[in-house]
């Protein structure tokens, strides 16, 4: 990875860390930073940002969890009955990582987790998580069933963020990945499934709403 790519991306954290408060870690910096590059079309507040941020113990290689529906946040304020028919329901789960490169650990993780939070058909889910995670799963299941007449359908976005050059990953890696989107494919019948990599330079195209090239 040419190594301009990485200052770019520590240069442009570093600039953007006012936008996310007081924080102990320069990871937690990046991770939000993270979070905010994805869903930049969105206009989340900090506070939403942080709604999602679901990082910590139990977490199931899941850092950021969000749900949108017809593009609007799903929170208490959206009034389920003013959906119009074949609403599309929207998730993003990332897992992040502050180094450079792409590791399988987090992969394999997400193959158990991400199918088992996203398996409604039980009201709780196999494994424990924690208590971020399962009120999001909550209020995505609720606000499915209850639009199940208007038929549905389900986007499932899962990105592995980290600081690496996405043309280098290994091949192991990437058959996790194509793992994972088998795996949630199986999930729905009206769904779409993008599993993909964000590398160091990624996020300054998905800032500038152009495609990276790498």
């Amino acid at each position: 990875m040419p190594s301009n790519d990485l200052l770019l991306l520590d240069s442009i954290v570093e600039k953007n860390k006012a936008s996310y408060g007081t924080r102990t870690e320069d990871s937690e910096y990046f991770e939000l930073f993270a979070i905010d590059s994805v869903l930049k079309n969105y206009d989340l507040s900090l506070e939403q940002l942080e709604d999602g941020w679901v990082d910590g113990g139990d977490d199931g290689s899941i850092d950021g969890f969000y749900v949108f529906i017809d593009g609007l946040y799903l929170s208490d304020d959206i009034d389920l009955k003013y959906v119009r028919a074949e609403p599309v329901l929207e998730i993003f789960m990332l897992s992040m990582k502050v180094a450079e490169g792409f590791k399988q650990a987090p992969l394999t993780a997400l193959v158990s987790s991400a199918p088992d939070l996203l398996t409604l058909i039980h009201e709780n889910p196999t494994n424990p998580y924690n208590e971020q995670l399962l009120d999001i799963r909550a209020s995505f299941r609720s606000a499915y069933t209850e639009l199940a007449e208007k038929k549905p359908s389900v986007k499932i976005n899962v990105l592995y963020c980290a600081r690496g050059d996405t043309s280098r990953i290994n091949k192991n890696v990437i058959s996790k990945a194509t793992q994972l989107r088998s795996e949630l494919a199986n999930l729905y019948s009206r769904s779409s499934i993008d599993v993909r990599f964000l590398g160091a330079s990624g996020y300054w195209f998905l800032r500038n709403d152009k495609e990276p090239t790498r």
